[in-house]
């Protein structure tokens, strides 16, 4: 089988023979939530930094174990809630739910270049949202600290959560319902 074997033939190729895990599709949609759990850390990273424009202080210990999702049970039970709290939580949640729709959007098959346009512009405005989160938060560092900072949360957040994304809309569930 040579460059101009079709797809459909291709992926009917004995292991081994040149093809890597990314075309198979299952294999790429395995890979994307692996990646996408990891970006569930950096999305807690960027709750944190969010609530400290609030003056919210969440102790990093809370990272580790994935305990800034409890945030989200208390928000949809209101257990305990005050006022404060639910504007703390729904915009430093919110923002985060914005970022994953609008990624979503970015990766979904383009029929409408006017709807991919708003989902990138969209995901670009939150992404400013959360860099300015990013650098209030750090704001007790050295610049360098700060941007650096900054730029890790974006890549762990943004970044993973639409490399999984890719991973598994385009080159897994859109192989599969086309049959490449």
């Amino acid at each position: 089988m040579g460059m101009n074997a079709p797809a459909a033939a291709q992926s009917k190729l004995p292991a081994g023979s040149g093809q890597s895990m990314f075309d198979h599709p299952v294999s790429c949609i395995l890979l994307g939530l692996v990646i996408l759990a990891a970006a569930a850390f950096g999305t807690q990273a960027q709750v944190l930094t969010t609530e400290s424009i609030y003056g919210v202080y969440v102790p990093l210990s809370h990272l580790a174990y994935f305990g800034l999702y409890g945030q989200l049970k208390d928000l949809l039970s209101m257990h305990d809630m005050t006022l404060f709290l639910f504007i703390v939580y729904t915009s430093s949640w919110g923002v985060e739910f914005i970022q994953f729709v609008l990624s979503l959007g970015i990766e979904w098959p383009r029929h409408n270049m006017m709807y991919v346009r708003a989902f990138l512009y969209g995901s670009v405005g939150v992404v400013i949202i959360n860099s300015i989160a990013d650098l209030v938060y750090f704001s007790h560092e050295p610049l360098l600290l700060q941007v650096l900072s900054a730029a890790v949360t974006f890549l762990l957040t943004f970044g993973l959560t639409h490399a999984g994304l890719y991973l598994i809309i385009r080159k897994g569930i859109v192989v599969l319902i086309r049959g490449h």
